[in-house]
């Protein structure tokens, strides 16, 4: 994951070598502990998931500009510069897809997928 994402705010290492995440799935002005019933975190299914599911389908479907452009549109909100994602075609494309889908889906459940 590149140091600039966005995304590496959503996890904490408290120094025992374990990732935890930490404000992936919180609204940040939410106080901790602070809401009974939390009412305000509840996700049925993110933008990004039905991004990555569209570039996974794209590429495997031999659509890879459509891939590249739903790719980068979803990456393009995480990094500074997703310039990178018009130089990529074929396997690397789709390592991509996947490096992406696991960063954004990471402790979701949905690993086995990957």
């Amino acid at each position: 994951m590149p140091a600039n994402d966005v995304r590496r705010d959503w996890f904490r290492d408290y120094g025992t070598g374990d990732i935890i995440n930490w404000r992936k799935y919180f609204d940040p002005a939410r106080v901790w502990d602070g809401q009974r019933p939390v009412v305000t975190d509840v996700h049925y299914m993110r933008i990004a998931e039905v991004y990555l599911l569209h570039t996974e389908a794209a590429v495997k479907s031999n659509d890879e500009g459509a891939a590249r452009t739903a790719l980068k549109t979803l990456v393009a909100e995480r990094v500074n510069d997703a310039s990178y994602i018009d130089a990529l075609s074929g396997n690397a494309l789709l390592d991509e897809i996947l490096l992406q889908s696991r960063i954004e889906l990471w402790a979701e459940g949905k690993s086995y997928i990957l």
